[in-house]
């Protein structure tokens, strides 16, 4: 009679308990194969990358990354804020342009000179109150939530109306009707632009030189040749702040194109300290079938040990 070799329980428990440690390990390397596909580092650790002496160049990739995507936030800003005020200053020259028309050509329906005059003034200071979607004044200047066309009389802050006041004092033209001043921030919007952010304040030179004009008409007591003078003063002011707004915006849109080559650098530099994907992914789609398998040898021993265990429990 042959012999009968009989497998001892002990080692049928120690395969099973075995068989689970090993689903166990293979699932931990099939989940880290995984995290390597969506976050592929080719460096498992900083220590890892300093040996290799690349460390400096793929922290000086990075800050290019970070520091760019930082200057297109201010870009964005800033280009949206100069457009505003190029728009809003043409719509200022828009109405000294038509004031002066309707004054030379004396064009029959818009009333006397002083009304004329009168009547661009009030359009002007509507524009000088205007304000952003976010509630500042465009022509606020430094400090964008006052009112520009106000000054502080000692206890409180009083509203100014260009229809009721002159700034015209024989001939020379003052600011009385506003405490607003220039906002002298500077901001960089690409690793080659800085850019100054705002032009435009009601207490400007332009803008005095602009409403004494309208003044000097109104009032009508000036001569040919002092409105002349002035006439081409407060155009040729107006002039040179259109000139100055329009040499930033050109200088946003040339920003962005600096910004998209210095994010490209950096993202193809940094592409070098990332680990092949593709190598990745196979390594991960292998240990997945291992794991798949083992699970498929731990499902087979469970029925198998059950059973086993159905035949004891008889």
């Amino acid at each position: 009679m042959g012999s009968v070799n009989f497998t001892p329980t002990s080692n049928i428990l120690n395969s099973f308990a075995n068989n689970t440690n090993n689903v166990s390990k293979k699932t931990n390397e099939c989940n880290a194969a995984l995290d390597n596909i969506t976050n592929p580092e080719k460096y498992a650790s900083r220590a890892e990358l300093d040996k290799t002496g690349l460390g400096d160049i793929h922290d000086a990739a990075q800050a290019v990354g970070i520091n760019t995507l930082a200057n297109k936030t201010t870009l964005n800003i800033t280009a949206e804020k100069l457009r505003m005020e190029y728009e809003t200053w043409g719509d200022i020259n828009k109405i000294v342009v038509d004031f002066h028309k309707n004054y030379v050509q004396n064009a029959r329906g818009a009333g006397t000179n002083a009304e004329k005059a009168d009547h661009a003034l009030k359009e002007i200071q509507k524009v000088l109150r205007r304000q952003t979607a976010d509630g500042d004044y465009v022509f606020g200047g430094n400090n964008p939530t006052n009112d520009p066309l106000s000054v502080f009389d000692g206890e409180k802050r009083v509203s100014k109306n260009l229809s009721e006041i002159s700034n015209n004092l024989d001939g020379v033209f003052v600011n009385n009707f506003s405490e607003a001043n220039k906002n002298e921030t500077i901001v960089t919007i690409s690793s080659k632009h800085d850019v100054r952010q705002s032009f435009l304040y009601a207490g400007m030179d332009p803008i005095i030189k602009t409403i004494g004009y309208l003044n000097m008409v109104k009032e009508g007591t000036a001569s040919l040749d002092d409105m002349t003078v002035a006439q081409k003063s407060q155009q040729d002011a107006r002039g040179e702040i259109e000139i100055l707004i329009d040499l930033e915006i050109k200088k946003t849109e040339a920003a962005r194109t600096v910004n998209k080559n210095d994010l490209k650098n950096s993202y193809d530099t940094l592409k070098i300290f990332k680990a092949d994907i593709t190598e990745t992914a196979g390594r991960a789609g292998d240990l997945m079938k291992s794991l798949l398998a083992t699970i498929s040898i731990q499902s087979t021993r469970n029925k198998l040990f059950d059973a086993l265990i159905q035949g004891f429990n008889k």
